[in-house]
């Protein structure tokens, strides 16, 4: 019975992904001290040197867009990939990366502040923890607008680091997870809404828009199977020729909850225009921890799923499908 799973990379993988994601789930990695911080701090450092504040030609900010990434991430990446493939158990430090690279706790953990703070009336602190993790403004920002705000990010954040990371794993290793993660990470810093970083972070967010592609689309089917298909379908059709794929998945998704997502945010000063979507009424602190539910039971989903690969990958290996 051990021996087909010894022999087999996949199902290997498989029961690595499914302790990683325990773990992760259980154990708090320290914001300060995850090694995800340091690749932070050097996009930073980056877009300082090569991507100054000023008028530069849309060609020069589209290159060194493009070699930002590679300068940052190959070397190690090579690296990496040689020490990993003369382990006598590569699938151990598989399983190492991927930890590293999943790092959506954090996500939740801020997101249930903000609506702690809410709830208790403290605007100002659910301002304060709210801006750790959006790009947009929110002293602004009513209880209104700071519930849809963290809703839209702690949504697109899970479909993003956490829900593609772990296809990515399935597909490519740790190795690949780990990678799709950092350059996740130099798409926020170079996020294309900041105006100086409209042209510089185009590249590695295009990148990271296409590997998204399939599991936003897989995630977003999976959310209107748990929560409602007919209010998502009536809200995907109202949007434009012109979507995007992250603005289908704030579509179903919202039009799931019932609740309107979208409309403008405030970027350094310029506001951006997002078509408003999803439901009939404005969203409220308690839809929250409704959003957050429902990622547990899409988290549920990918297990069963890959649960079902397990059993069928298994029968295949041992000849008994």
């Amino acid at each position: 019975m051990i021996e087909p799973i010894i022999d087999t990379p996949l199902l290997q993988r498989l029961l690595a992904l499914w302790l990683v994601m325990l773990v992760e789930s259980v154990w708090h990695w320290p914001a300060q001290y995850h090694p995800l911080l340091l690749f932070r701090a050097l996009a930073q450092r980056m877009a300082a040197k090569v991507n100054p504040k000023g008028d530069r030609a849309q060609s020069q900010r589209l290159i060194s867009g493009t070699l930002a990434p590679l300068v940052l991430l190959l070397p190690l990446a090579v690296c990496i990939g040689i020490f990993t493939s003369f382990a006598e158990y590569p699938v151990f430090f598989d399983a190492l990366l991927l930890l590293a690279a999943l790092d959506y706790t954090n996500t939740k953990r801020r997101a249930r502040r903000v609506y702690q703070a809410l709830q208790q009336n403290k605007k100002v602190l659910a301002r304060d923890t709210a801006q750790r993790l959006l790009l947009r403004e929110t002293q602004p920002l009513s209880v209104m607008g700071l519930s849809k705000a963290m809703i839209e990010t702690s949504l697109l954040r899970y479909v993003t680091h956490y829900w593609t990371v772990l296809f990515v794993f399935l597909i490519g290793g740790g190795l690949a997870a780990f990678c799709f993660r950092v350059l996740a990470e130099f798409a926020q810093i170079w996020n294309t809404k900041l105006p100086h970083c409209r042209d510089f972070g185009r590249p590695v967010a295009l990148l990271i828009s296409t590997v998204t592609f399939i599991p936003a689309r897989v995630a977003m089917f999976m959310i209107m199977l748990i929560q409602g298909t007919r209010p998502a379908l009536k809200a995907l059709r109202k949007l434009p020729q012109s979507k995007t794929p992250s603005l289908s998945l704030l579509a179903a998704t919202g039009g799931s909850l019932g609740i309107v997502l979208g409309g403008p945010a405030l970027y350094q000063g310029q506001k951006r225009r997002l078509p408003r979507c999803g439901g009939s009424r404005d969203p409220v602190p308690e839809d929250i921890p409704r959003l957050l539910r429902l990622l547990n039971y899409l988290s549920i989903g990918f297990l069963t799923l890959t649960l079902l690969l397990f059993a069928i990958v298994f029968a295949l290996t041992t000849g008994r499908l």
